[in-house]
């Protein structure tokens, strides 16, 4: 009979730590599955929705709908918690310096149509990299322009995060393309594109990542 009750209470513990769990980790769910399905999609398909929370990096603060500004923009500094050295790799390279070339000119935020600030394709949409300052994050034109320039997240986009993602040339085009910097439709049309797109699984030409980002290194 001892053994009995004992076996109940043990099964009814874990059911209630279960339930608490499952509560931890879907409570954001429970209104994004709504309004934002894409990103609970993303995130669940990546691997670090097996080890973090959407808390994990957007904060506690944030509990419903009409305190959503309260959810912290994740930095390099938050990367930098699991990926010290892939972050510490990153700030050495010029990618962080991106935003120098925007702070250059006397404008910073730059009065932009908003056809641009809704489709980040603004010079900011991508010259927003570096940008460290958590009193010039929290403001509220950053918050309108930059709010997706978090990084590491320009190449392994959110909320996947996908490694592989981010080893494909393509995760070079959103920023390095264009009139001003055509490095994309160089490679795109040179034999090393043509070799690589014509048969990925050999990998037969070279990427972007080979040539800046030998074996993995951040320092780009």
């Amino acid at each position: 009979m001892k053994n009995l009750i004992f076996s109940l209470l043990v099964t009814l513990l874990v059911f209630i730590f279960y339930q608490d769990a499952k509560t931890i980790t879907s409570d954001c769910e429970e209104c994004h599955k709504k309004i934002t399905p894409g990103i609970v999609k993303d995130f669940n398909r990546g691997k670090m929705s097996k080890v973090l929370t959407c808390k994990s990096c957007h904060g506690d603060d944030h509990t419903n709908k009409k305190d959503f500004q309260k959810a912290k923009l994740p930095t390099i500094s938050t990367c930098k918690t699991c990926h010290p050295k892939q972050a510490n790799q990153y700030l050495s390279g010029k990618h962080a310096l991106g935003l120098l070339a925007i702070t250059a000119f006397p404008n910073f935020a730059h009065k932009q149509p908003k056809a641009f600030i809704a489709g980040q394709k603004g010079c900011n949409g991508c010259h927003n990299l570096g940008i460290v300052d958590s009193n010039i994050r929290e403001t509220v034109e950053y918050r309108k322009y930059y709010k997706y320039g978090m990084d590491c997240q320009n190449c392994h986009t959110r909320h996947a995060f996908s490694v592989k993602e981010a080893r494909e040339p393509e995760s070079c085009n959103s920023c390095h393309t264009g009139f001003d910097h055509a490095q994309w439709e160089m490679w795109f049309h040179s034999k090393h594109g043509s070799a690589y797109l014509t048969d990925r699984k050999s990998h037969r030409g070279p990427t972007c990542q080979d040539c800046h980002m030998p074996e993995g290194n951040h320092t780009v």
